[in-house]
C-alpha cells in the first residue's frame, strides 16, 4: 500500500499538481471501506471510482458489487467492439 501511495504522490509532485484538486480515479476490487481507500483519502481530496461505460447489463451475481469492480472485464469487451 505504501508503494502505491509513494508513486502516486511522486507523480503529483513531479508535475506540480494539487493533491486537493486533482481527481484520482480508482477501479477494481476497491471499496470505501478498504485500507487503501482510507490511506488515499488522507492525502487526496478527490477520489473517484471510474466506470467503463457500455451497453452491458451485469447479471444478478455481478450486480451485487459496484460496477467499477469489473472495469478490466468491461474494457476488454469494449476493445472487441
Amino acid at each position: 500500500l505504501k508503494d502505491y501511495l509513494y508513486y502516486l504522490l511522486l507523480v503529483v509532485h513531479q508535475f506540480g499538481l494539487s493533491q486537493e484538486h486533482i481527481p484520482v480515479y480508482l477501479s477494481g476490487g476497491l471499496s470505501v471501506k478498504s485500507e487503501l481507500y482510507g490511506l488515499l483519502r488522507t492525502y487526496f481530496g478527490r477520489l473517484v471510482f471510474a466506470e467503463v461505460g457500455g451497453p452491458w447489463q451485469l447479471g444478478p451475481r455481478l450486480a451485487e458489487n459496484p460496477r467499477h469492480f469489473y472495469n478490466d472485464l468491461l474494457a476488454g469487451l469494449m476493445a472487441d467492439r
